[in-house]
């Protein structure tokens, strides 16, 4: 008889969701605690109009034990419009990674992929966490193919530290109503050039969307040259329910972080924050780009920079693929790099798909990971 119940959370599961996220830390050489107050189901719902959470059940307990999200949302694929599914957010109770549950969730998850919403999916793995990262590729137990796509870099940029504007001749202006268009087409233009880049529609900025959860239009900055919209991005702010603390650090960093502030503090750096800290951070998001121009994009960087900094903001997180040509600008900010793996999963049915991709430089929203 199995020991397991694997099945769809509802909001009767809420209380024991944000328990089970927030004591199984993420673990590498910094590890962080999901906190998702004041309901689990809040924070997933930004992943994308259709979302999923599954649940493992420990039937001797009744405990929640592990859990997954499932989403789908509309994305480019080679330039065409495709829906495009997620997988993240797998959490395990570390009494319970030994045995048959993973492989059960992946057989749950095999049934869930047969309503056909979507053929590939992506998910991300930090880089050192090579045990996960050599099981979920390994195929076992019916596990989908993971296709390695490279290194997702996150920037968290210090906000504390005052940094001297570009030169040059761009005006920023907040976003508004009357320029929702003119945000969409920007979007919509440079996602085209980008693999994965979320499908945006006018319609989802114009009025409070639920998958967009504490976002306006005017969180955007708009870059113009004239009066041009020829760069996009945003600030967001998901402290209203999402919270990230760092519960501490291992290996050598934790032997190397007291001499690594004191050298941090004199050399304008970002210190490492002590172990409990919650990280009152920001996220760029909905970045686009016309011709990839470092200029805009400084800009932009600059703008929301600003802006967090004002507004009391510990960190500004900024996430880019390692082929990203705006990730050399990103970098001239003081920053700490947390890097991860991206992977194409699909089962059999994905195959030509995944194999169909072209060398777009790869795009994720930060946010909604």
């Amino acid at each position: 008889m199995s020991r397991y119940a694997i099945e769809l959370a509802d909001a009767s599961d809420d209380e024991a969701l944000k328990q089970l996220v927030a004591d199984n830390p993420m673990n590498g050489r910094f590890q962080i605690s999901l906190r998702r107050e004041p309901s689990f189901f809040h924070a997933v719902k930004i992943q994308g109009p259709f979302c999923q959470v599954g649940v493992a059940r420990d039937l001797h307990s009744g405990r929640a034990v592990g859990c997954a999200t499932r989403a789908v949302r509309p994305a480019y694929l080679n330039g065409e419009r495709a829906e495009l599914g997620y997988i993240g957010g797998l959490r395990l109770d570390p009494r319970f990674r030994g045995g048959m549950l993973l492989a059960r969730a992946y057989r749950t998850f095999r049934r869930l992929h047969e309503d056909e919403r979507t053929r590939l999916y992506l998910t991300t793995i930090i880089d050192d966490n090579h045990a996960v990262r050599q099981l979920l590729g390994s195929q076992r137990a019916g596990l989908p193919r993971y296709h390695d796509w490279g290194r997702y870099h996150t920037l968290v940029i210090d906000s504390t530290r005052k940094r001297q504007p570009s030169a040059g001749s761009l005006r920023v202006e907040r976003g508004n109503q009357s320029r929702v268009a003119e945000i969409s087409d920007c979007l919509s233009r440079n996602g085209r050039r980008r693999q994965f880049f979320p499908h945006y529609t006018e319609e989802e900025f114009s009025k409070s969307c639920q998958h967009f959860r504490d976002f306006n239009v005017g969180d955007f900055h708009l870059a113009l040259k004239g009066s041009r919209v020829v760069g996009v991005a945003a600030a967001w702010d998901q402290s209203a329910f999402k919270q990230t603390v760092l519960v501490g650090y291992s290996g050598m960093v934790k032997t190397v972080r007291p001499l690594y502030n004191l050298v941090a503090r004199l050399g304008g750096l970002p210190r490492l924050p002590s172990p409990g800290s919650l990280l009152k951070h920001c996220f760029m998001s909905f970045v686009a780009v016309d011709g990839d121009e470092l200029d805009v994009f400084r800009a932009l960087l600059d703008s929301i920079h600003s802006q967090v900094a004002a507004q009391g903001y510990d960190y500004l997180m900024v996430g880019l693929h390692q082929r990203d040509p705006l990730l050399r600008a990103a970098r001239e900010y003081p920053h700490r790099d947390y890097v991860s793996r991206l992977y194409v999963v699909y089962w059999e049915d994905g195959a030509e798909v995944c194999k169909s991709l072209d060398g777009r430089v790869p795009y994720l929203e930060l946010a909604v990971l």
